[in-house]
């Protein structure tokens, strides 16, 4: 039944043709419609569907970032209004589009799914839209101000070091369930604490405490940030030139071992060991290579299936949310019948009141005329 929900979903959406491209994220973005708006429901429903036709996951990514500043441009509109109820709610959603955002960019680093230049336009769209001025969350309820506040602080930490990690520490951490927000997180805390990354990933996986909980015990705190990210950078460049110097090095010495044309006059003996070591080498390398190939060929049929189950998952979710939706937008719709009905009643009583009220006046002053009457007749009698 979900798929065949999805189906018809996914069939609509591209019938209507709302698979908008999301090949940019934009700075300025415009609310469209608010939280206070009876269409807000299926705005929100509109970008789930968008999501589930979107099967690239660096377009998803930036579709994922494009919600999360829509999401804080509804709360500086709803604050812009005095809407404080509308705020609240724009921020518990901008808090679930950002880490959606932050997961989905970091899958995308990793998994190596973009190259350098798509990698510096998410970290730093991702670093952007964690930028929330102050003014915006003063009036926000304590709680929700430092859910606001930690989350800003995650989504600037794994923008600022995703780029770095270790490919097959991700590798085991994800074995231990941890998403790659996580993962990104606690290579930063590892380096942030001079703990090990198998420490840090404890206090996720056993202790079950999030960033901000770890951050606290450990005793650092996001300001180390920069510092650390511009460390690791110039880590990296100087690794760099290190590697190139390296190659040179080999190159020369290489050359220097070439044999001379004179050396190349040997026996038989050691031309026909030399040609037997040469096939027993090609051998090897075509062992190898084969046992790569089928390595690599398991491992694409292993992503081809993943990306698949991940599709049929979407369309699920997708499907159950869209249900979700419209029984929401059924029930505000029944609410707001119910609302007019009430109002709409008490209007009628109000007009029968005053209907009645104007009668019983109306009566009352023709008793008071025939009373007039009868008074002025006795007087003329006498």
């Amino acid at each position: 039944m979900k798929k065949l929900l999805a189906s018809t979903i996914l069939t609509g959406v591209l019938a209507f043709g709302t698979a908008a491209s999301a090949s940019e994220v934009v700075e300025t973005v415009d609310p469209g419609t608010t939280p206070d708006e009876f269409l807000f429901t299926f705005d929100q429903l509109f970008e789930e569907l968008k999501l589930l036709v979107t099967f690239d996951d660096e377009k998803e990514a930036q579709l994922l970032l494009e919600f999360a500043n829509e999401r804080l441009a509804e709360a500086t509109a709803m604050s812009e209004e005095e809407k404080t109820e509308f705020v609240q709610q724009a921020f518990q959603e901008y808090l679930e589009a950002l880490e959606a955002a932050e997961e989905k960019v970091t899958e995308v680093i990793v998994e190596e799914q973009t190259d350098s230049e798509g990698e510096d336009e998410l970290t730093e769209e991702l670093e952007n839209v964690s930028e929330v001025k102050d003014e915006l969350t003063e009036e926000l309820e304590d709680e929700l101000k430092e859910e606001v506040e930690e989350a800003t602080e995650k989504a600037k930490v794994v923008a600022n070091v995703v780029k770095g990690l270790d490919q097959e520490m991700v590798s085991q951490l994800r074995e231990q369930e941890l998403g790659y927000g996580q993962i990104a997180q606690i290579f930063w805390l590892a380096e942030a604490a001079g703990k090990t990354v198998e420490e840090i990933a404890s206090l996720y996986t056993e202790e079950k405490v999030g960033f901000g909980q770890a951050a606290k015990q450990l005793g650092v705190h996001p300001s180390k940030m920069k510092g650390l990210a511009s460390g690791k950078k110039q880590a990296s460049e100087e690794e760099t030139d290190e590697e190139a110097e390296t190659d040179g090095s080999e190159e020369g010495t290489e050359e220097a071992e070439q044999p001379g044309e004179a050396a190349v006059t040997e026996d038989e003996n050691e031309d026909t060991t030399s040609t037997e070591q040469t096939t027993e080498q090609q051998v090897s390398v075509a062992s190898a290579s084969t046992t790569e190939t089928k390595t690599n060929t398991k491992n694409s049929v292993t992503k081809a299936e993943e990306k698949k189950a991940e599709a049929v998952k979407k369309a699920e979710e997708a499907a159950k949310k869209a249900a979700e939706k419209k029984a929401e937008a059924e029930k505000k719709a029944e609410e707001q019948k119910r609302e007019a009905a009430k109002k709409a009643e008490e209007k009628r009583q109000e007009a029968a009141r005053k209907q009645e009220e104007a009668k019983k006046n109306k009566q009352k002053q023709e008793e008071d005329n025939d009373e007039q009457k009868d008074d002025d007749s006795d007087e003329d009698s006498n």
